[in-house]
C-alpha cells in the first residue's frame, strides 16, 4: 500500500483529537510575546539579509579566535545537547570567540539536531538566534547544508520501504515520520521569516529531494515553508491526518503566513511576508481544503448509505451482525473527527462550508419499509416485483447477507482517475477490425464447478423440457417455476446445457431476455459457475463487437447491451465490470460506440443512476457523456442520441409554470366576455352585459379600458366588432371613445418610436381597429391622412424621407409601407364612399396626393420584398386601380410632382416607352380624378406644400372632365350596341335551317326560337328604316325594348298593333316586333343591365389574357417556347323560350 493512500490506524486516529479554536486562538502567554517576537525578527530579518548581501562586520567576532579542538568541541556537544533558552548567551559567546572553520560540518549536523530536540516556543526562538548568528559569520557555506538537511527531513519515505516493512512496523513508522515532519516545517517556517533560508536554490549544491526541485509553470520557485506544506499534506489525502501541520502553522505563524481570516493583514505592524507569497499560502490551503470536504462528504453517504442497509438487514433479519455495527462505528468516529477538522480549517481560511449530515433520523415506515434514494428507480411497483421479489432456492442454514456492502472505495477511485484521464487525453479512434471472422465463443464446461455430491430426483423432469417450456412461455410465473423444476435436476450437465442454452439466443430472441435473466437470478445461489461463464461470454462478445465496425451487427450489439442491462438490474454483474463497459466505450467514440452507450443508458442507466452504491460515480459518468456530446467529431444523429439516453436517465428539472396573474372578478368577467364570447351573433347581448356593469367603479371601468386599448389581445376578425361596440357606447359615454381615439394614436406613435419585430403584430391591429373607428366616424378623416403621414415622416428632418434613412427608419426596414397599407385598406372604401358623397370635402386630392407620396417613399427604400410590392398594388388597385405604379425613383418623383401640380401623374418611361397602367378600354382610364380643392390636411406638422389655381382654369378643367366623361360614355354604348347586334346576327346565321313556320328541313317540329333583328333603324333616331316605320323616343325614366314575337296573321304589316300605350308593333321576316317603354327601376330592366355589365366584364378579361400573351410571345426572342396560359371556359349565352325577348 502506499504512503498516500495509507490509512492511518485507529491508534494513530485517536491520537489526534480534533482541534478546536481554543488550541489555535492566541491565549494571553501568546499575545504577550508575539510583540516581542516580531520585533525581533526584525532585527534578525535585517542582519540576516545583510549577511545574504555580503556585508561586513555584521556579526562581530573577537579576534584572536580560539582555534584549539577542546573549545570546539565542546560548542558542538553544546548545540547538539542543550540548544536551549539557558544556553544561549554561552553559544553567542563561543560564536564570537572559537574558530569553527574546519568543523563546519560537525556544528551543521549539531545544530540540526539540537533543534529538533526544541520543546517550547522560547527553545525555538533560542535556535533561531544561534543559527541566525552562524549565518551571519558563515554565510552560505553553513545555510547551504542546513538547508538541505531540513528538506531532507520534510521528504516522505519511499512507498517501496514501507512496502517492506510489517503492518505494525509500518504503522509506527508513518506516526514518526510525521512528528519530524511537524517539528522540521516549524523550524524551516521560523528561519524562513527570520531571513536565514530564501529558497530552495540556496541548498542545490549540497543536494534537494524532488519535491524541493520542482518550479512553477512560469518558473518561479515556492519558499522552503511551501514547499514542506505541499509534500507533508500529500502524504495522506484519505484521513487526512496532516492537517494538524496546517494548524500549528496558524496557531504560531498565521498573523505572518496567513493574515486574517479574509486575506488582509493588520497595517499597524510591519509585516515579514508579502502579499504575493501570502496569497499562494492561501491558495495551497484553498485547495486542500476543498479536497478535505469532498473526502468529509463522501464518508457522510457512505455512513447514509450503511445506516441504510443496517436498517434493512435489521427488518430482514431481526439483528445486526456485530461486523457490521463495528463497521459503522468505526466509520462514524473517523467521519465525526475529519468533520471537525475540516469545519476548523474553513474557519481558519475564513471560507463558508455547506452543512453535512452524518447521521440522520430512522426512515422505517410503519408498513417496515425504508425510503431509499429509490424515487425514480423503479417505473412502477410491479417492475419492482419483478426485479427484486425472486425465489429463494439455497439452504436455509446457508442464508447469506443478501445485501451488497459498501462499495470498495479503492476500486471506485481507480475507475474516477481513469475516467479523468481519458477526459484529458483527445479522442483516439482504434483501427477498426473489417475482416469476416465471426466470434466464436468459448467451451461452456470450462466455466462450470464440478460438484460429486449432485443428487437428481427420479421424477425431475429433463432439462431440455424446463428449458423449451421457458423459451415457449416467457413469463414471470414460468420462469420461476422453471427454476424450481431444476433445483431438482442440479448438477454439472445440467448447469452446462442451461450456460449453453443462454449463450446461444439470438439476437431477435431479447424480448424474452429479462425472464431468462430472471431464471438466472432464481438459480443462482445454487449454480457455481453458471453467471461467471455467462459474464465471461458477454464480456468477450462484448470486446469483439467493440472492435467490429460494421453496421449490420447493429442488432448483436444491442442485444448484447441489453443483455448486460437485464443482469445488472438483478444484481448479478460487479460493480467494476458495470463501469468497465462504459469506460471501454468512452475511450474512443465513433456512431458504433455512441449506439452501445445509449442503449446502455436506457437499459439500466436510470437503475445506477438511482441506487446509493453506485450514484456517485454513474454521476460522474454522465457529466463526461455530456461532454462528449460537445464534441466536433459527433453528426447531429450522436448527439440527439445521448441528449435522449441523458434526458431517460436524469430527466431536466420541470419548467417553473409562470404564475398565474391575480385579477379581480369583474375584469375576468370582461375578458371572457370579449376575448373568448364575442362574435357577430352575441355582440348585441355582450354591449348589454357591458351597459348593465357599474362603470363608475374603478376596478370596473379600468377592466372597461384595458380590453379596448390593448386591441391586439381581440381575435382580428372581432376588430370590427370592437368598433361597433365602441360606436354604440359613444352615444353614452362619449370620453370613453375619445379616450380609447386617443390610446390608439399614442400607441401607434409609440411604436414607430421603438421599432423592434416582436410587436409588429400589435401595431398592424392598431392600425386596423383605427381604420375601423374611422369607418364608425370615431375619427376624423384628418386624423387618419395625418397619421399616414406620420408613419412614413417621423424621424426624418424636415418630414421629408431620406434615402439614407434615419435613426427610427433604417433603410431596409419595410414595415412602415405595410402599416400605411394596412391603414388604407381598413378605411380606404370609406374614404372614397365619403368623396362620392361629399365632394366639397376633397377627400380624393388628399388620397392622390399621399398615395403619390407612398410610392416615392417605397422607392427610397432597397430591396424591396415581393410580398410588400404584392401588399401595395392590391392596396392602389382597392383605392386607386387608375394610378400608374411606378418601379423607379425617377418615376415616383415625376409623379409626385405632377400630382402637387394638379396633373394626373404620367406613366413610367422604361426603356424609351411609356407603360401605361390603366383598367379602361384601349389603354383610357375608367375614371379621372376631380381637380384638387383644398390641401391635404389641416396638421402643419404633416402637411404638403400648397399650390393655387384660379377659378377660371378650374372651370375649364371641370368642363372638359364632364365633356370627357360623356364621349367616354357613348363611345362605350355604341361599342357595346355593336357587338350586341353582331352577336344576333350570328344567331340568326347559325338558325338559317328552320323555317318561319318553326319546321325543320326534316319535317321536325321546333319551337319558336329566331333572335332578335338588328333593330338600331327602328329603335334609334337619325338612322334610316324601314318603310312606314318612325321613331319615338321613350319616355322619361323609362327604357325602351322591342320583342319579337311569331307572326300569326292577325298583325297589320307596318302599324301599331294592340297591346296599349306605348307599344308598336310591325312584321320584320315573317315576325313581329313589338316595341315598349318599360320604368328604368324595373326589376326586369335592372337585370338586364347587369348582364349586359358582366359580359361586358368577362369581354374585358379576356382581351387582357390575350394581350398578355401576345405580348409575351413577342419578348420570347430566343426561341423558347413560352408559358402556357390557361384560357378561361365562356359559355354561351343561350336564349330560351319566354313570354317575350328583350334586345
Amino acid at each position: 500500500m502506499s504512503q498516500v493512500d495509507a490509512p492511518n490506524s485507529s491508534a494513530e486516529q485517536a491520537s489526534m483529537p480534533p482541534a478546536d479554536q481554543s488550541d489555535i486562538a492566541t491565549d494571553p502567554s501568546l499575545t504577550a510575546s508575539y510583540s516581542i517576537y516580531h520585533s525581533r525578527r526584525l532585527e534578525l530579518l535585517k542582519l540576516n539579509q545583510a549577511a545574504w548581501n555580503d556585508e561586513a562586520d555584521v556579526f562581530p567576532i573577537v579576534a584572536p579566535l580560539d582555534m584549539s579542538l577542546k573549545k570546539n568541541t565542546a560548542f558542538i556537544r553544546k548545540v547538539r545537547v542543550s540548544l536551549n533558552s539557558a544556553s544561549l548567551e554561552s553559544l553567542l559567546t563561543d560564536i564570537r570567540t572559537v574558530s569553527l572553520e574546519k568543523y563546519l560540518s560537525e556544528v551543521v549536523s549539531a545544530v540540526t539536531e539540537g533543534l529538533i530536540k526544541c520543546k517550547t516556543s522560547a527553545d525555538f526562538f533560542s535556535g533561531t538566534e544561534i543559527v541566525s548568528a552562524l549565518h551571519q559569520r558563515f554565510g552560505i557555506n553553513f545555510t547551504g547544508p542546513l538547508l538541505s538537511n531540513m528538506m531532507h527531513g520534510v521528504a516522505n519515505p519511499s512507498k517501496s520501504a514501507l512496502a517492506s516493512l510489517p503492518e505494525i512496523a509500518r504503522e509506527r513508522e508513518l506516526k514518526n515520520v510525521f512528528q519530524r515532519q511537524k517539528l522540521v516545517t516549524r523550524i524551516i517556517t521560523e528561519l524562513w521569516l527570520v531571513g536565514v533560508f530564501r529558497d530552495a536554490s540556496d541548498a542545490a549544491p549540497y543536494g534537494l529531494p524532488a519535491f524541493a526541485k520542482v518550479k512553477s509553470p512560469s518558473g518561479t520557485v515556492d519558499p522552503p515553508p511551501l514547499m514542506a506544506l505541499k509534500e507533508i499534506l500529500a502524504s495522506d489525502l484519505v484521513n487526512f491526518s496532516p492537517v494538524s501541520v496546517v494548524f500549528m502553522l496558524h496557531k504560531y505563524y498565521g498573523h505572518e503566513i496567513l493574515g486574517n481570516p479574509d486575506g488582509t493583514s493588520d497595517e499597524s505592524i510591519e509585516p515579514l511576508v508579502s502579499a504575493p507569497i501570502r496569497v499562494r499560502f492561501r491558495r495551497v490551503l484553498g485547495t486542500y481544503a476543498a479536497s478535505f470536504d469532498r473526502r468529509v462528504r463522501y464518508l457522510a453517504r457512505q455512513l447514509l448509505i450503511m445506516q441504510r442497509l443496517n436498517e434493512k438487514r435489521i427488518l430482514k433479519f431481526g439483528s445486526l451482525k456485530e461486523e457490521h455495527a463495528n463497521n459503522y462505528n468505526t466509520l462514524m468516529e473517523e467521519a465525526a473527527i475529519m468533520l471537525s477538522n475540516c469545519e476548523l480549517l474553513f474557519k481558519i481560511l475564513g471560507l463558508a462550508m455547506a452543512e453535512i449530515i452524518l447521521r440522520r433520523e430512522s426512515e422505517i415506515g410503519d408498513e417496515g419499509d425504508i425510503a431509499l434514494v429509490e424515487g425514480e428507480l423503479w417505473t412502477d411497483d410491479s417492475e419492482k416485483s419483478f426485479y427484486e421479489d425472486l425465489v429463494w432456492l439455497a439452504p436455509t442454514t446457508d442464508i447469506p447477507d443478501d445485501v451488497s456492502d459498501v462499495s470498495d472505495d479503492e476500486e471506485e477511485e481507480k475507475l474516477l482517475q481513469s475516467l479523468e484521464k481519458v477526459s484529458d487525453k483527445s479522442e483516439t479512434i482504434e483501427e477498426a477490425n473489417t475482416d469476416d471472422q465471426e466470434f466464436v465463443p468459448k467451451d461452456s464446461s470450462e466455466y462450470i464447478t464440478k460438484s460429486s455430491t449432485d443428487k437428481i430426483s427420479e421424477d425431475a423432469k429433463p432439462i431440455t423440457d424446463i428449458l423449451q417450456k421457458l423459451s415457449r412461455n416467457p413469463d414471470k410465473d414460468v420462469a420461476d417455476e422453471c427454476a424450481y423444476q431444476f433445483k431438482e435436476i442440479n448438477n454439472d450437465k445440467t448447469r452446462a446445457e442451461v450456460l449453453e442454452f443462454l449463450t446461444t439466443m439470438r439476437p431477435a430472441e431479447q424480448y424474452k431476455l429479462r425472464y431468462y435473466c430472471r431464471f438466472l437470478a432464481n438459480i443462482n445461489p445454487i449454480a457455481p459457475g453458471l453467471l461467471d461463464g455467462i459474464l465471461t461470454y458477454l464480456q468477450d462478445y462484448f470486446g469483439y463487437l467493440r472492435k467490429k465496425k460494421v453496421a449490420k451487427l447493429y442488432s448483436t450489439r444491442m442485444f448484447i447491451i441489453r443483455y448486460y442491462s437485464e443482469l445488472v438490474k438483478f444484481g448479478l454483474v460487479p460493480k467494476i465490470a458495470i463501469f468497465h463497459i462504459l469506460h471501454s466505450l468512452l475511450t474512443w467514440v465513433d456512431k458504433q460506440t455512441i449506439e452501445m452507450v445509449c442503449g446502455f443508458l436506457e437499459g439500466c442507466g436510470k437503475y445506477l443512476y438511482y441506487k446509493p452504491a453506485t450514484h456517485r460515480i454513474m454521476g460522474k459518468y454522465l457529466d463526461f457523456i455530456e461532454k462528449t456530446r460537445a464534441s466536433n467529431k459527433l453528426g447531429i444523429d450522436e448527439k440527439l442520441l445521448i441528449t435522449y439516453a441523458i434526458h431517460y436517465v436524469k430527466p431536466p428539472p420541470p419548467l417553473n409554470a409562470i404564475p398565474a396573474k391575480e385579477r379581480p372578478v369583474i375584469e375576468r368577467y370582461i375578458r371572457k366576455l370579449i376575448y373568448l364570447d364575442l362574435d357577430a351573433d352575441n355582440k348585441d347581448f355582450i354591449l348589454g352585459q357591458l351597459y348593465k356593469m357599474d362603470w363608475n367603479d374603478q376596478e370596473t371601468f379600468h377592466a372597461l379600458r384595458k380590453v379596448f386599448y390593448k386591441i391586439w389581445k381581440v381575435k382580428q376578425e372581432n376588430i370590427a366588432l370592437i368598433a361597433d361596440m365602441l360606436q354604440d357606447i359613444k352615444k353614452y359615454y362619449y370620453s370613453f371613445a375619445v379616450m380609447v381615439g386617443d390610446s390608439v394614436l399614442e400607441d401607434i406613435r409609440r411604436g414607430l418610436e421603438l421599432g423592434g419585430f416582436r410587436n409588429n403584430q400589435i401595431r398592424l391591429s392598431q392600425a386596423i381597429f383605427l381604420g375601423e373607428l374611422c369607418k364608425r366616424r370615431i375619427v376624423d378623416h384628418h386624423v387618419i391622412m395625418n397619421t399616414l403621414y406620420l408613419m412614413l415622416t417621423l424621424g426624418y428632418p424636415g418630414n421629408m424621407p431620406l434615402p439614407e434613412g434615419c435613426a427610427l427608419d433604417s433603410p431596409l426596414e419595410l414595415f412602415r409601407v405595410r402599416l400605411a397599407c394596412t391603414l388604407l385598406d381598413s378605411c380606404g372604401g370609406y374614404l372614397n364612399f365619403v368623396d362620392q358623397h361629399l365632394p366639397e370635402r376633397g377627400i380624393a386630392r388628399e388620397i392622390d396626393l399621399y398615395l403619390a407620396f407612398l410610392q416615392y417613399y417605397v422607392r427610397l427604400k432597397r430591396n424591396v420584398s415581393m410580398d410588400i410590392e404584392f401588399q401595395l398594388r392590391d392596396t392602389f388597385k382597392r383605392i386607386r386601380p387608375e394610378t400608374p405604379l411606378y418601379e423607379t425613383i425617377e418615376g415616383a418623383t415625376r409623379g409626385l410632382e405632377a400630382v402637387m401640380s394638379g396633373q394626373p401623374p404620367p406613366p413610367e418611361e422604361v426603356r424609351g416607352m411609356q407603360v401605361v397602367q390603366s383598367g379602361g378600354k384601349n389603354g383610357t382610364t375608367n375614371k379621372t380624378r376631380r381637380g384638387y380643392e383644398e390641401d391635404i390636411g389641416r396638421n402643419e406638422e404633416f402637411t404638403m406644400p400648397k399650390w393655387e389655381k384660379s377659378e377660371e382654369e378650374e372651370r375649364e378643367r371641370q368642363r372638359q372632365y364632364v365633356e370627357k366623361k360623356r364621349r367616354q360614355a357613348e363611345r362605350e354604348n355604341l361599342q357595346a350596341e355593336d357587338d350586341l347586334e353582331a352577336e344576333l346576327q350570328q344567331l340568326m346565321m347559325d338558325r338559317t335551317d328552320v323555317t318561319a313556320s318553326g319546321v325543320r328541313a326534316g319535317g321536325v317540329k321546333k319551337p319558336f326560337d329566331a333572335p332578335v333583328p338588328k333593330t338600331s333603324g327602328l329603335l334609334e333616331p337619325g338612322k334610316p328604316g324601314k318603310p312606314g316605320t318612325t321613331y319615338e323616343a321613350p319616355k322619361q325614366g323609362h327604357v325602351k325594348y322591342a320583342l319579337l314575337l311569331k307572326s300569326n296573321g292577325s298583325t297589320g304589316s307596318g302599324g301599331g298593333g294592340g297591346g296599349g300605350p306605348g307599344v308598336k308593333s310591325m312584321v320584320y321576316s315573317g315576325s313581329t316586333i313589338k316595341t315598349m317603354d318599360l320604368p328604368s327601376t324595373s326589376k326586369f330592366v335592372t337585370s338586364l343591365a347587369k348582364e349586359r355589365e358582366d359580359r361586358e366584364k368577362e369581354r374585358e378579361r379576356i382581351r387582357n389574357i390575350i394581350m398578355k400573351y401576345e405580348y409575351l410571345n413577342d419578348e420570347n426572342d430566343d426561341g423558347e417556347d413560352p408559358e402556357k396560359i390557361v384560357q378561361p371556359v365562356v359559355a354561351a349565352t343561350r336564349y330560351q323560350q319566354q313570354s317575350g325577348r328583350t334586345s
